[in-house]
């Protein structure tokens, strides 16, 4: 079981590949030529593609007090129906942006991104015997970028389970593919590639801080600086898998 800590810094670790911030950015609007999941929005960016971006939008148009609803209703059939036009829609990105600055927004977000993306990814790290805070990092990317299915399996069908080969095999084998793009085009993920290796040559399999807090006070910002010594901002994989919180998606 992870501490509270353990996820707050995983999901931050996440956060800084996405939108180059521990604390994510909540109002990012992102459109890379080429990404199969076209518009991505949100703290740790999730996609129109996918129909997850719809399931967002819903909530948050659901929510009470949420200050942009009115704005965003309209758009609701074109989200569900993955409109790529809305893509190059610069009235419907600038309030998506705008609403990133509403709480009622960021708290739907960090309640979505937990349902639909950590929680789902502490389940799977505990069906395929990942137990440390950095294995279970590796798989919450992994489900971020909509790839964890392909991943688990190729990496299962080549090298076996984590019970198998062991888990330090396994998030090897995991990290590798994660890392790698799944379009033809966009480069490798030298951000991530770094930051996992590197926490690993550590042996920080807990995700712990750094000791030096005279620098870096903020532990999560100080294990992110730890793990990166490339540029940091938005990446994309191509993250066009299925809506998976069918709770929301009723």
């Amino acid at each position: 079981m992870l501490t509270d800590l353990q996820k707050r810094t995983a999901q931050a670790v996440v956060n800084v590949f996405e939108t180059g911030r521990p604390q994510g950015l909540y109002g990012s609007v992102t459109l890379i030529p080429g990404d199969t999941g076209h518009l991505t929005y949100g703290r740790s960016q999730t996609t129109l593609a996918s129909g997850n971006l719809y399931l967002l939008i819903k909530a948050y148009c659901a929510a009470p007090g949420a200050q942009f609803a009115p704005a965003l209703n309209p758009h609701l059939a074109r989200l569900a129906a993955r409109d790529t036009s809305l893509d190059t829609d610069m009235a419907f990105r600038g309030v998506l942006h705008a609403a990133g600055d509403d709480p009622v927004m960021c708290a739907v977000q960090d309640q979505f991104f937990d349902r639909v993306y950590w929680n789902p990814s502490v389940q799977d790290a505990t069906t395929a015997a990942v137990n440390s805070a950095l294995g279970t990092n590796v798989v919450y990317d992994s489900h971020i970028q909509g790839a964890w299915a392909i991943i688990r399996n190729i990496t299962n069908t080549k090298h076996g389970s984590a019970t198998q080969i062991g888990e330090q095999r396994l998030r090897q084998r995991t990290k590798e593919l994660a890392g790698k793009p799944s379009q033809p085009g966009l480069a490798p993920d030298r951000v991530q590639d770094g930051c996992f290796s590197t926490t690993h040559q550590q042996r920080n399999l807990g995700l712990a801080p750094s000791s030096d807090r005279s620098r870096h006070l903020d532990h999560r910002r100080c294990l992110v600086r730890q793990c990166a010594n490339a540029p940091l901002g938005p990446r994309r994989h191509g993250r066009n898998a299925p809506a998976r919180d069918a709770a929301d998606a009723r």
